[in-house]
């Protein structure tokens, strides 16, 4: 057996911010707590909290049994303005980790809101990236994630519409394509993320040149999820992990090439260490699928 690492792979700018940002806070000492998970990937949320990093839930800061945070981290996805004023109300620390990229959305959002648009986000209900976008526009926007939900649009108001970043940008464009037709002044703000993009072309030119894909990434991350679907529809042995614990060795032939990938809140380190367990692992026997 032979394993590469898709050379492509690993964390976006956004990811690798915050936990840049989440590591430097933790060496000064202070207790740090993230408002909810800081990335959508359970192995390096682990490795966060091994260093100290505590998460909680907006609910654990109220109430008689408050936790007694006092540097707050906020999470990649973002939160909403009345959250963020909450926060600073309460004398808290706020360490911002907020993607510039969705930091930049929610000012469009807000601008267009002020303006008057109807706000259209094509995303995913209860998303926290989406969560948040709707308190900038005073949670009057109009969710969709397909043709279905066209009805819940009023057609003769000027539109703005606007896409969970981590959503496929192909269905984007095409669900914008589609409301050309119907919605009377529609202006399409493709915010759909660029590093993300550019990954799907790429992850599945490096899933076609390998006999089996082993997917790295955590399985309520949007974009995992995506980019596993991309590796998916080239190579149909193709496998979403989240630890080496997840992996089954009758997926593999003795002298198989096997790639490993994964998603834009996958870390290097995670893509080695599976690298390095499938290596160690097969030269000591392991029971292939032939």
């Amino acid at each position: 057996m032979k394993v590469c690492i898709d050379p492509n792979a690993g964390v976006c700018t956004g990811v690798r911010r915050a936990i840049r940002l989440a590591e430097e806070n933790l060496e000064s000492g202070g207790e740090i707590y993230a408002l909810g998970e800081l990335i959508h990937n359970r192995r390096e949320v682990e490795r966060l909290a091994g260093l100290g990093l505590k998460t909680i839930e907006r609910e654990q800061l109220t109430g008689s049994n408050a936790v007694p945070a006092k540097n707050i981290l906020v999470r990649t996805h973002g939160i909403p303005p009345q959250q963020q004023d909450e926060l600073q109300r309460g004398s808290m620390n706020v360490i911002d980790a907020t993607c510039p990229v969705v930091k930049r959305l929610q000012k469009k959002v807000s601008e267009q809101h002020l303006a008057g648009c109807q706000i259209v986000i094509f995303g995913k209900e209860h998303h926290p990236e989406v969560s948040g976008l709707l308190g900038y526009c005073d949670n009057k926007a109009v969710l969709i994630q397909d043709e279905k939900d066209f009805q819940k649009i009023d057609r003769k108001r000027k539109t703005f519409l606007l896409s969970q970043t981590t959503m496929p940008q192909p269905a984007f464009l095409a669900l914008a394509e589609k409301l050309k037709a119907i919605v009377k002044t529609l202006e399409i703000h493709d915010s759909t993320c660029k590093q993300i993009n550019d990954r799907y072309e790429d992850i599945k030119a490096f899933s076609a040149q390998v006999n089996v894909v082993l997917f790295v990434g955590g399985k309520n991350s949007s974009n995992s999820k995506a980019l596993y679907q991309a590796c998916k529809s080239v190579n149909d042995n193709s496998y979403h992990v989240e630890s080496a614990e997840d992996i089954d060795f009758s997926w593999f032939s003795q002298n198989d090439i096997v790639g490993v990938s994964g998603g834009a809140s996958t870390p290097e380190w995670q893509l080695a260490k599976i690298k390095n367990y499938l290596e160690s692992t097969a030269l000591k026997g392991s029971s292939y699928n032939n």
